[in-house]
């Protein structure tokens, strides 16, 4: 019996370490950005708080207005936390 609880939770773990890493979207825009922020579970991918204005249409209009450098070509292309912090997002 101890054997097969042991063996059963070894391959359950093997299984779930096993996933898929996160790969950089093809689009370097809004959407790709949008989308890597929502796998990687970044609430900036997240409809706005106050208006819930999807992330991909205020994303798009912040880069429309040049108030700082855009973000989404970077982010587009992250496949970490680590990556969307570099490319200067909080990722909370």
């Amino acid at each position: 019996m101890h054997k097969r609880l042991f063996t059963a939770m070894i391959l359950s773990m093997a299984i779930a370490g096993c996933q898929d890493p996160i790969q950089p979207f093809p689009s370097h825009d809004c959407v790709g950005a949008c989308h890597q922020l929502n796998v990687l579970g970044c609430g900036e991918g997240d409809p706005s708080p106050l208006r819930g204005i999807p992330c991909e249409s205020w994303c798009s209009q912040y880069h429309a207005q040049e108030y700082m450098p855009e973000w989404a070509p970077c982010v587009s292309q992250a496949t970490s936390v680590d990556d969307v912090h570099a490319c200067g997002l909080t990722c909370e």
